[in-house]
């Protein structure tokens, strides 16, 4: 019989629990439980332990038991002072405590959490931050300050390349009978570098050219079809003439049909001569379209560069024979090269990075240094690894006293700027200065 006493006050200190855990935090993380039995003929006297509006009799016996800290397993929704107790003696009954002492007057939303975070009261509340929000930027933090990207992003191991860089190719075999340049010269965009040996096209250029020409000066000539034209006027005015004087009888039949066929003549005479002419232009202008295909045949023994570049390297020389798609030089862009380097996606997304402002340092000898500008022009569309993203700055490159100060595979260091607000103006000048900025 205790034990089915022990087991219904068990349960009703549960639900008492359910709807006041600051029991537990007022006891310090343990409590007791007083088991009261009713023996026959003893009045109700005394209250269990722990609660405030219970009328209960004097326990016979107490049982204690202790347990471990416990954290309510719901929160707790409801306000007021008063607790809710459980009688376990069949023959007394409690007073019942008025709505507003067993939470029910007011219900307020609470914050998960432990009892150590609950207000002095001992109830837990809704507080206006307790759920922060994620954005992809920034994030609030428990402050109320704002993560920002940072001002700048240093990429001390970055490296140069060319933005530009061939190897310019025969486009025609042939030995190569000049070259205009050596390695280091600048070359102009369009300037001949190179010409492979074109003896036999300039011979069928000419001739080509020669019959445009006569065919051109055919063409042109009118004389015979104004001459035929003449004719056939003259021989249709006799033949009208002869017909006046045929109806009239002064003339026969057989003049009067000569007259008219010697008019048909001329005017087929006349045909004649505009169809030649006609000819003459037709083959004036298959002589020009032969004449531009022999052009271009020579134009392909010349090597020329479409931007302006720098000779890198020359792999073929004078006199020397070369075939088709055979490499003859390098040529490579100074002006402007590309600053690679890798940043941690940790720290910057893809989309703050393009077109930032950036300022690349490279050491010299006797411990000077140099800077200089540009923007970030692309972002690599895959990863270097797992949190590396590639970044491609386009720098705007300057000579000293003729020699470049960046080169390809130099090691340098790059800052890009992430608080640059003019990140769609150009950079760089049209007038490249002799001289580097250089900080001794």
């Amino acid at each position: 019989m205790n034990r089915f006493y022990i087991s219904l006050f068990s349960c009703g200190l549960a639900f008492a629990l359910l709807f006041n855990p600051n029991a537990i935090a007022q006891s310090g993380g343990s409590f007791s439980l007083a088991k009261t039995t009713q023996l026959p003929g003893n009045p109700p006297a005394s209250s269990i332990p722990g609660s405030s509006n219970s009328q209960f009799a004097t326990p016979k016996s107490t049982t204690t038991l202790s347990q471990p800290k416990l954290k309510p397993f719901l929160p707790n929704s409801f306000s007021g002072g008063g607790s809710l107790s459980k009688p376990v003696s069949g023959t007394a009954s409690p007073t019942k405590p008025p709505a507003q002492s067993m939470g029910f007057g007011s219900a307020k939303p609470s914050t998960f959490g432990s009892p150590a975070s609950f207000p002095a009261q001992g109830r837990p509340s809704f507080g206006a931050n307790s759920i922060g929000s994620t954005q992809l930027t920034s994030s609030k933090s428990s402050g109320g300050s704002t993560n920002h990207p940072p001002d700048s992003v240093d990429c001390p191991i970055s490296s140069v390349h060319f933005i530009e860089d061939i190897q310019l190719p025969a486009l025609e075999a042939g030995e190569i009978k000049l070259m205009n340049f050596k390695e280091g010269d600048f070359v102009p965009a369009g300037q001949i570098i190179a010409q492979i040996n074109d003896e036999n096209y300039q011979m069928l250029l000419e001739q080509a050219d020669m019959r445009y020409q006569i065919a051109l000066d055919a063409a042109g000539d009118s004389t015979a079809s104004l001459a035929a034209k003449k004719k056939h006027q003259v021989a249709s005015i006799e033949a009208k003439k002869t017909n006046r004087l045929a109806e009239s009888g002064s003339k026969s039949a057989s003049d009067k049909m000569m007259a008219n066929y010697t008019a048909e003549i001329a005017l087929l005479e006349w045909q004649k001569a505009e169809q030649e002419r006609r000819k003459a232009l037709a083959e004036a202008k298959l002589a020009l379209a032969e004449k531009r295909q022999v052009q271009k045949k020579i134009d392909r023994h010349t090597l020329r560069p479409d931007f302006d570049a720098y000779v890198v390297e020359i792999m073929k020389h004078k006199q020397e024979y070369v075939q088709v798609g055979e490499e003859v030089m390098r040529l490579a862009r100074m002006d402007r090269v590309w600053v690679q380097s890798v940043v941690d996606t940790k720290e910057l997304n893809a989309h703050e990075l393009m077109n930032r402002k950036v300022t690349v340092t490279i050491e010299l000898a006797r411990n000077e240094t140099a800077k200089f500008e540009g923007r970030v022009k692309f972002v690599g569309l895959e990863r270097q690894g797992p949190e590396l993203l590639m970044v491609k700055a386009e720098v705007a490159n300057r000579p000293i006293n003729g020699h470049w100060i960046l080169h390809p595979e130099a090691e340098v260091s790059m800052k890009i700027h992430l608080n640059d607000d003019t990140s769609s103006s150009s950079f760089g000048s049209a007038s490249t200065p002799s001289t580097p900025n250089v900080n001794r």
